[in-house]
């Protein structure tokens, strides 16, 4: 019995223990609920005088509002009411002049009514004499308004003066173009490392409307820096709006990209083709005139870096637009990379086959046995110029 209540003992002090550590966490519960209501009360308040110092705010610009409505009101009502007095005053002059005019060959004709039953052969002769002094001075009138008409303004002086043909702009592979050879109505501008939104900077309104054809080549910094074919295709976009929106008789050009060693442009090239479809715009394709029938790049026409061209290359460039565009002096446009001359043969065949076909590259006038990269592809050995030498060229 004694170890019964003993443990009765336990249990009862254990459970005093636990509901006084129960009362403690209630009571600090009860603590935290209290601080809790203490804020949103103060949160509370706060709201609702930021939401009163809103409303004072909002009323206090609707007066302002109100106040400027009401001086613009009244100062347009002042300018329209000094419009129309001006205008009933300007009405007013001119139907007092038209009225004066009317007036004075009534007079005359009158007076003439008068005097031409004492006078008759003599109202004759004058009226004779007026009517011819008449029609001189109309036709002196006449003269000279047609003189006027036909002379032209300052304005028209100087878009005579200035007004040029076609513009070429772009980046780099432009520089090589030589001014002599061209039209003296052809202009070249260069934006070495430009892009398209960068030439747009530079085209200002007056060189818009300066020309009727500007031709554009300027991909080859899209295609080094690896740019996407949106950005391409947006910014050609823009550059063809913003030139029709400053001159809508001007014909845009564009050009497509040549071929580089460090990238493929051909994916360029399509969303540039797009963009002319779609903005109907005219294509020059200049890509086609450095490649071969069967796909490979003329290396003869670019520098050792393979991106940009040397005199030749130029001058095929300038070739293919102008296969579209009339740009040079004397040129024919039949100066293109398909007709290329190829290296003499080793046996009596004669050099130039005419309307034959080669196998190897795909061009014509020889044959593929007179084809130079027979001879020189791949590193292969050639006997040219009287000594058996290497060919260092392209692959």
């Amino acid at each position: 019995m004694k170890s019964i209540s003993s443990e009765i003992n336990e249990i009862k002090s254990e459970m005093r223990e636990h509901i006084l550590q129960t009362s403690t966490q209630l009571a600090e519960i009860k603590d935290i609920v209290c601080g809790l209501k203490h804020q949103h009360t103060l949160c509370c308040c706060d709201m609702k005088n930021n939401l009163k110092d809103v409303s004072s705010n909002s009323e206090s610009v609707k007066t302002q509002m109100c106040n400027m409505n009401e001086g613009l009101l009244k100062r347009w009502q002042s300018f329209s009411e000094s419009i129309e007095n001006q205008m009933s005053k300007i009405l007013t002059q001119q139907t007092i002049s038209l009225n004066k005019f009317m007036e004075t060959p009534t007079r005359s004709y009158e007076d003439i009514s008068n005097n031409s039953s004492s006078n008759a052969p003599k109202t004759n002769s004058t009226q004779n004499k007026d009517q011819s002094s008449n029609n001189e001075n109309t036709n002196d009138s006449s003269s000279v308004v047609s003189e006027i008409q036909k002379t032209p303004t300052k304005d028209q002086r100087s878009s005579q003066t200035v007004t040029r043909q076609t513009l070429i702009i772009g980046d780099s592979i432009l520089k090589g173009i030589n001014k002599s050879g061209l039209k003296t109505d052809v202009d070249v501008l260069t934006c070495p490392g430009k892009k398209l939104h960068e030439i747009q900077s530079n085209l200002s309104r007056q060189i818009a409307t300066k020309y009727n054809n500007i031709v554009v080549y300027a991909w080859g910094n899209y295609a080094a820096l690896g740019s996407a074919r949106s950005t391409l295709y947006n910014d050609g976009e823009s550059l063809i709006l913003d030139i029709r929106r400053k001159s809508e008789s001007c014909a845009v050009y564009l050009c497509t990209a040549c071929p580089r060693i460090d990238t493929d442009v051909l994916p360029l090239n399509e969303s540039l083709k797009r963009t002319g479809i779609d903005m109907t715009a005219r294509i020059i394709d200049c890509h086609q005139a450095f490649v071969f029938g069967n796909g490979n790049t003329a290396r003869h026409y670019y520098h050792r870096d393979g991106i940009h061209l040397n005199a030749k290359g130029t001058s095929a460039l300038v070739t293919a637009i102008n296969q579209q565009l009339p740009i040079t002096r004397h040129g024919s446009g039949k100066a293109s990379v398909n007709e290329h001359p190829q290296i003499a043969s080793f046996t009596n065949r004669s050099r130039w086959q005419q309307g034959n076909k080669c196998t190897v590259c795909g061009l014509r006038n020889h044959s593929a046995e007179d084809c130079y990269r027979n001879r020189w592809g791949a590193g292969g050995y050639s006997y040219y110029h009287g000594r058996y030498r290497k060919y260092r060229g392209q692959r």
